[in-house]
């Protein structure tokens, strides 16, 4: 069963399509590549499944509704799936626990609990075997750290 459709998409910017009829399935635990060129509109995909962009035409199915007109798509999408970008976007000046359960309020913890933020944060680093402790900034972790980082915030 599909757990995120895309039909059709196009998505158009001033002079330029950059999505023309797009299709795309994905099944649960399943994983995709997304490749092309420079300019090919991969990220274009991505930012209009996540739902950062409009698409011009086309539908978008995530867990059998179509998000394309719901009023709370990104908070709705955010919930199913995740998008780790290429580009490392990580709050340099706070720490490895303080960027893991950036927003608060997303980590799904209702109330603050230092241990429990300390025991999940320690639990990532082994899984994903980082070289870096929960209270390193992340402007002094390596990219691999950094890269580990946004994939474990990813994830919860």
């Amino acid at each position: 069963m599909n757990v995120l459709e895309a039909k059709n998409l196009v998505k158009r910017f001033p002079g330029v399509i950059a999505l023309n009829k797009v299709d795309l399935n994905v099944r649960n635990n399943e994983i995709q590549f997304i490749v092309g060129e420079n300019g090919a509109g991969k990220s274009t995909l991505v930012k209009s499944l996540m739902g950062l962009y409009d698409v011009d035409e086309g539908e978008i199915i995530l867990d059998e509704q179509d998000v394309r007109s719901m009023h709370n798509k990104r908070e709705y999408i955010s919930k199913l799936i995740s998008y780790v970008p290429q580009e490392i976007h990580l709050f340099m000046n706070l720490t490895l626990i303080e960027n893991l359960f950036m927003p608060f309020n997303k980590s799904g913890i209702n109330y603050f609990s230092k241990n429990l933020f300390l025991k999940e944060t320690k639990f990532y680093i082994e899984k994903l075997k980082m070289r870096a402790s929960p209270f390193d900034l992340a402007k002094d972790m390596s990219v691999a750290d950094q890269q580990m980082l946004q994939i474990a915030r990813a994830k919860k």
